[in-house]
């Protein structure tokens, strides 16, 4: 609570984005599998510019229906504005295990996720390589509100998360809060196999580096595709 308290204190900015995603999972075998997905982030839906391009792949271990070990790399690419350097690339190493159960009326995710994050960064004008490590927790709640009669598999439910991440490294000093992303939407699923979801996404974040709070007000469109 202490650092909401503090936001009217620090520099603010509020900014608007529009992020696009698509998320593949496969499983090869009864333990193991694999996920990879893809995702741009813009800056203003009304006059689109890049913000963030990414990919990220794992391999996954499925331990049972409910808990599934994962590793694997990414790379995130921000854009930028700079003739010199157009974008400035983040390698990311990362692990996380996500829980997922069923309620009465609604299904349940929980996922923690561990990041290696090697990133270059502007620094006065000057190229920067920094590193840190970043910690994050997200629960996860659906829960249907319709389904066809005719194809029970077909159904609309309700979308709600909530996710923190906390770090430490390079030029961090002891603002170990990175960022809260806080969630809502639908979620359709035409069949047993695709996911398609309509988000709202408010993020909180500060910036470590001008020590600033950020708030995105952004629309997250996704597609999750069992293969």
């Amino acid at each position: 609570m202490l650092w909401c308290l503090s936001l009217p204190l620090q520099a603010q900015d509020t900014r608007q984005q529009l992020w696009l995603t698509y998320n593949a999972q496969q499983q090869l075998s009864k333990h193991w599998g694999y996920q990879f997905d893809v995702n741009h982030r813009l800056a203003d839906v009304q006059q689109p510019a890049s913000v963030v391009s990414a990919v990220r792949v794992g391999g996954t271990y499925f331990t049972g229906k409910q808990l599934r070990l994962t590793a694997g790399y990414a790379w995130f690419g921000t854009h930028t504005q700079l003739k010199a350097h157009r974008l400035l690339h983040e390698n990311r190493l990362w692990q996380q295990a996500l829980w997922q159960y069923k309620l009465p009326k609604a299904k349940v995710m929980q996922r923690i996720r561990l990041e290696e994050r090697w990133r270059e960064q502007m620094s006065n004008a000057a190229l920067d390589h920094r590193f840190s490590i970043r910690f994050r927790y997200m629960w996860q709640w659906q829960y249907p509100v319709w389904h066809s009669a005719t194809h029970p598999q077909r159904q609309l439910m309700l979308h709600a998360a909530d996710e923190w991440m906390l770090h430490a490294g390079d030029n961090l000093g002891k603002h170990f809060f990175d960022q809260n992303r806080l969630i809502g939407g639908l979620a359709y699923m035409p069949n047993q196999h695709v996911e398609m979801y309509l988000l709202y996404q408010y993020i909180t974040q500060y910036r470590a580096d001008n020590e600033a709070w950020q708030h995105i007000n952004s629309i997250r469109l996704t597609l999750l595709q069992q293969l």
